[in-house]
């Protein structure tokens, strides 16, 4: 059908509404858009006045023709044509057919950000550019898009929003082109889609901005699981290498999985060289998983995390069991934690980022800050004999031998360990949260985990001699 101003309805047009749903409110336009499309007329229901002008508004480029032109062929290089790339894997997919569909009993099934042929004929702006559009689509003599050596040796500074749950760019391709790119510091968010930019998102997403590369929990939509965070931290000044002259070291985490987005490739290392590594978690992280219920998410998640711990090398594994979502700061937390550093006697506690923010522009979870900030004060109360004295009671005698705390993921780093040796069982300790992991990425869980973690300490190495790192803040006690 034609709708007002000319544009031609098909079903191939109507499922390119699918377009929406790459933007944050985008279905729920679509949902009120098709919810609406019918009015009753004498002899039964006409598509609306209001759903023709709205689909049109939808979908001419009037406003922004060249896009439509140079969609494709922005992406072409060398002898190469695009030759319409989108029409041709559409058609590889036999269940996008609409005319099948609705033939058969099947959905019909929406498209997304893509240009076809059939536009330039469809939409009236376009038809002046139907002929140039078939010449781009048909050219062969593109020059190479980018030198992989010139931006690998990059001295300018750079940013950039990947967004973790963009329908159309995948996340770790578009990580491991950060990678690719000398001093880039990619923020990963779920926060926004496609249109982050467009939707308000922060504008302070600048090169001077420390930025994680990977997607903190706390930043998750409601219900939505989240990924810890990993930093690489400000470009000023190299990094120092961890100290190695300490035996035992204490690990005080939130959640199940807070020390394998990154930090458990530095504990398989220590472990490998005959240090002692505990971790004590303040909750089982049965809020973790949106689609399981705690009293199954809490045991399945604890079961994981030993799991985890394994592979790194560590043979005990303590809960708190403070419920996760609403961990409180306060005394009842800090002797806790206390009780754990006299039962451990570690040298070194490490524990996650204890800020308000992930790198001044994300807002951290309170979980992790209450934790966090427990810690750094748990490693002092549990060498004095006054604060909490019913411990020595209970038999925990003070230790006031915690000589540093680390904290993993803060976007103020001063030293590094060498994440080469550790990072295949840190990245192994990472898949054994399998369910954890499966219920965030579509992706393939080892590659998901991979991916993640190499292009993660890869983006502190130009502070650590080009060498891959797990950076961490070092607080002397």
């Amino acid at each position: 059908m034609e709708l007002p101003g000319g544009y031609l309805l098909t079903a191939e047009a109507f499922q390119s509404l699918g377009i929406l749903l790459g933007s944050g409110d985008g279905s729920h336009q679509l949902h009120f858009l098709l919810e609406d499309a019918f009015v009753r007329v004498p002899g039964g229901h006409a598509l609306s006045d209001a759903f023709q002008e709205q689909v049109r508004a939808h979908l001419s480029y009037a406003a922004n023709p060249l896009y439509a032109l140079l969609h494709e062929a922005i992406y072409a290089q060398d002898a190469r044509p695009t030759a319409w790339s989108a029409e041709r894997v559409r058609g590889e997919f036999p269940r996008f057919d609409a005319t099948r569909a609705l033939a058969g009993d099947e959905p019909v099934l929406f498209t997304g950000e893509t240009i076809h042929p059939w536009q330039f004929t469809a939409d009236p702006a376009l038809r002046p550019l139907r002929e140039t559009a078939g010449l781009l689509a048909a050219r062969t003599d593109w020059t190479p898009l980018y030198d992989p050596e010139r931006l690998a040796a990059n001295e300018v500074p750079a940013a950039a929003a990947v967004y973790h749950d963009d329908m159309y760019v995948d996340t770790a391709d578009s990580l491991r082109t950060a990678a690719a790119i000398r001093g880039l510091r990619p923020w990963v968010t779920n926060e926004f889609e496609h249109d982050g930019v467009r939707a308000g998102a922060p504008a302070s997403w600048t090169a001077s901005s420390p930025s994680p590369a990977t997607v903190p929990e706390s930043g998750r939509r409601q219900g939505a699981p989240g990924v810890q965070p990993s930093y690489a931290g400000s470009m000023a000044g190299q990094l120092a290498p961890m100290p190695e002259d300490w035996q035992r070291a204490l690990a005080v985490v939130a959640h199940p999985d807070d020390l394998e987005y990154g930090c458990a490739a530095a504990v398989a290392h220590w472990t490998d060289g005959g240090r002692e590594v505990a971790y004590v978690l303040a909750t089982r992280g049965e809020a973790g998983i949106d689609s399981l219920e705690p009293a199954i998410s809490g045991p399945l998640r604890e079961a994981e995390q030993r799991a985890s711990a394994e592979v790194a090398g560590v043979g005990s594994v303590e809960f708190l069991d403070h419920r996760d979502g609403v961990i409180e700061y306060g005394p009842a937390l800090r002797r806790d934690i206390a009780a754990a550093i006299r039962r451990h006697r570690p040298d070194l506690v490490i524990t996650l980022n204890h800020r308000d923010t992930w790198g001044g522009t994300y807002r951290n979870t309170p979980d992790h800050v209450a934790v966090g900030r427990a810690a750094l004060d748990a490693a002092a109360d549990a060498g004095n004999r006054w604060i909490f004295p019913e411990l020595g009671a209970e038999g925990l005698v003070p230790w006031g031998g915690v000589r540093w705390v680390a904290v993993f993921g803060s976007d103020r780093p001063t030293h590094a360990v060498d994440a080469g040796p550790g990072l295949e069982r840190g990245i192994r300790s990472l898949l054994a949260h399998r369910t954890y992991v499966e219920a965030l990425t579509e992706e393939d869980p080892e590659q998901y985990c991979r991916n993640l973690l190499t292009d993660g300490v890869q983006q502190a190495a130009d502070r650590f001699g080009g060498r891959p790192a797990v950076t961490f803040e070092l607080f002397p006690c």
